[in-house]
């Protein structure tokens, strides 16, 4: 998939086929997660890919979904991912203000390597990182930062124009025929450019 068009048609899947991910393609996913930028190149970030049925099901009972949309939002059985990427962080070697933007930059990553590759993927901050970690048997000095869920996408999310008269304009919704529509400010709300009066 030509870069442009991955990062403009790339959105959060909440509904996924049970179909099984290869390792192989899982592990090109966080080679792309490990060339991303990091803060005076420290790299402190490592990846547990999760990919049993048993513990991908566990996981999932630590994680809210959507809640925008009640109960709409969580996948319904027979929906859920197939895995998930935990993301962590060396609280020994990690910078003291600037690996969130390397977790930024990695997790960026690892949803458009999986786009290109027609994963579909869900960001998730809603977790109980602390009982996700117990689950992993992750050591204490590694800290989970982000909780990735993938599979092979089971609905359609396109973006909308958001509309900043209009109430509560950022929240996303599905059309009756459950396509997820995903409000985006327009180009012309953020962008300005910087005038110098004095040349």
């Amino acid at each position: 998939m030509e870069p442009i068009n991955c990062i403009k048609t790339r959105r959060t899947i909440r509904r996924f086929k049970q179909k099984t991910i290869p390792r192989t393609i899982l592990e090109n996913i966080i080679d792309c997660a490990r060339l991303a930028p990091s803060a005076n190149n420290m790299q402190p970030l490592s990846y547990i890919i999760i990919d049993d049925k048993k513990t991908v099901a566990h996981i999932f009972t630590l994680t809210r979904w959507a809640g925008r949309l009640g109960s709409e939002g969580p996948p319904p059985e027979g929906k859920r991912p197939v895995v998930f990427i935990a993301v962590m962080s060396d609280m020994h070697t990690r910078s003291d203000v600037w690996y969130t933007m390397d977790i930024g930059a990695a997790c960026e990553n690892i949803l458009l390597a999986a786009h290109s590759m027609g994963i579909g993927t869900a960001w998730l901050g809603a977790v109980q990182f602390d009982k996700a970690a117990d689950v992993l048997n992750i050591d204490a000095r590694y800290e989970i930062n982000s909780l990735i869920a993938l599979g092979y996408p089971d609905e359609i999310s396109e973006t909308v124009t958001l509309d900043p008269t209009q109430e509560n304009a950022e929240a996303y919704y599905k059309k009756e025929d459950g396509t997820m529509q995903v409000p985006k400010r327009s180009i012309q709300d953020i962008l300005s450019y910087h005038r110098d009066n004095t040349l």
